[in-house]
């Protein structure tokens, strides 16, 4: 080869490097954008449901909707973190967290509402006493409601939402590049979605199989447990954002002005039914999550009925909460069997 065939190779060989390293900022600015459309849209329904709890805030559908598409964002903004500027990422997380938190409580009231009434149609044969525990945790959710409405108004988080919302509403910032540290690789936007919830999954299923070899109880392991099953929970909201085109479906990144008119208020739908796998050896997402959440909870809800029994001296109240109590327990002991035997595998295919 001659000097100058080797100077065109060498020229050629930078020409490459460049269009690559074109091509590469496409594909990540390709991945920004159309993550903030998504981010865009979900703010958007946290505004409406946000206002639908407002309006009917003893409904615990509208409470249970609103922390769903609170944590369905974070999740999205979870899933191109590397890509995001660290600072504003932390303040988005943030300040999501802290609007999630304020319905936390009210959302447990509710929760072991359903449970008593799902355990009363399954053991009919063990109730002996008429809803006294019903009734008290009915009461206990007025207050939870009266105090949290008082919160929303002392702390004005319809403003804090629209902050949150104008926030959303500029571009993402990129990562800045470091010169200390190897730089992120770019992909394009498909690729990067297949690589990235490989790796999630990965990272789920390797933190599943350490709790399943450990002997310590599980219970014992609550936080270990909390965060599997957060990672569960942001695959399945992942699996099911990124299967409903959101991004064509030009109704949901119009500007609702729900701050100005509230006869604006409409219903918009982003979800996907997903398939349960209702057998012994293979577990969808939405499945794990559900078992994880009873597991996670149950300290929760052995705490409030413990507390229930201690200022009600009433024997057959008592009797009410430790039969709920046990149905929880037994529930989630059989969930830990299902999800951390040896020869469970969990599937993403849910169509």
């Amino acid at each position: 080869m001659t000097n100058n065939e080797k100077d065109n190779e060498k020229d050629n060989e930078k020409n490459n490097e460049k269009d690559n390293e074109k091509d590469n900022e496409k594909g990540e600015t390709d991945v920004l954008k159309r993550f903030h459309i998504i981010s865009q849209a979900f703010m958007n329904e946290i505004t409406i449901l946000y206002h639908d709890f407002i309006q009917q805030p003893t409904d615990p559908e509208a409470t249970h909707k609103l922390r769903v598409k609170i944590r369905q964002l974070r999740s999205v903004l979870s899933f191109i973190r590397p890509l995001l500027d660290k600072e504003d990422y932390i303040e988005l997380q943030n300040q999501l967290k802290k609007l999630a938190l304020c319905f936390a409580h009210l959302r447990e009231l509710d929760v072991l509402l359903e449970e008593l009434k799902i355990m009363e149609k399954t053991h009919p044969e063990a109730i002996v006493s008429r809803h006294q525990l019903e009734a008290i945790l009915g009461n206990m959710r007025q207050k939870e409601q009266k105090k949290l409405c008082k919160k929303i108004i002392k702390q004005d988080m319809e403003k804090s939402i629209f902050i949150l919302a104008q926030k959303l509403n500029d571009e993402f910032k990129p990562k800045q590049g470091d010169s200390s540290t190897k730089p992120e690789k770019k992909h394009s936007y498909e690729k990067y979605i297949r690589i990235n919830f490989r790796k999630w999954m990965k990272k789920a299923e390797e933190t599943r199989q350490q709790l399943n070899n450990q002997a310590t109880p599980l219970l014992k392991q609550r936080e270990d447990v909390h965060g599997l099953r957060i990672k569960y929970k942001k695959l399945r909201y992942m699996e099911e954002i990124l299967k409903t085109d959101i991004i064509k479906k030009p109704e949901l990144l119009k500007k609702p002005e729900l701050l100005k008119k509230p006869e604006l208020l409409k219903k918009l739908e982003t979800g996907v039914k997903v398939k349960t796998v209702d057998t012994s050896d293979i577990l969808n997402l939405k499945a794990i999550q559900d078992g994880l959440g009873l597991i996670c909870d149950l300290p929760n809800n052995l705490k409030i009925l413990k507390k229930i029994m201690k200022t009600n001296d009433n024997q057959e109240l008592s009797y009410e909460c430790g039969l709920l109590a046990g149905y929880q327990i037994m529930e989630a002991d059989l969930w830990k069997k299902q999800i951390f035997q040896e020869n469970t595998t969990v599937t993403i295919s849910s169509k």
